[in-house]
C-alpha cells in the first residue's frame, strides 16, 4: 500500500494570480510555492504540476506534517486508530496597506 492512499487532504489553498512583464505568476502563500506561466491558465496549470509533486516529495520522504505544521496548518486524526489525517490549512486574511499613507507617516 502506498503512503499515498494512507493521507487525505482537505482545505482550499488561496493562490494569488500577479500579471507580470511576460506573463503570469500563481503563487501560494501558505506553502511557500509558486510557478508562471505566459496565461493565467498556464501559470495555474505549471502550480497544479508543482503542488503536486511537492505533495508527493513530502509524502514520500515523510515529511508532510512537519513542513505543513511549520506552515501553520493542523492535522487531526479522521477517525480513531486510523492511519488517515484530516488537514486543515491556516486562515488567511487579505489586506491591502495604503503606500502614501506608509510613506507620509
Amino acid at each position: 500500500m502506498s503512503k499515498k492512499s494512507n493521507i487525505e487532504l482537505q482545505g482550499n489553498l488561496p493562490i494569488q494570480i500577479i500579471q507580470e512583464e511576460d506573463g503570469y505568476s500563481a503563487t501560494c502563500p501558505i506553502l511557500n510555492l509558486s510557478s508562471q506561466g505566459k496565461t493565467i491558465e498556464e501559470a495555474l496549470e505549471m502550480f497544479n504540476e508543482a503542488l503536486v509533486i511537492f505533495l508527493e516529495d513530502l509524502i514520500e520522504t515523510d515529511s508532510l506534517e512537519k513542513v505543513f505544521l511549520e506552515c501553520g496548518w493542523k492535522f487531526e486524526l479522521k477517525q480513531e486508530g486510523s492511519p488517515i489525517k484530516v488537514t486543515i490549512p491556516p486562515k488567511t486574511l487579505n489586506t491591502t496597506i495604503s503606500l502614501k499613507d506608509l510613506l507620509n507617516a
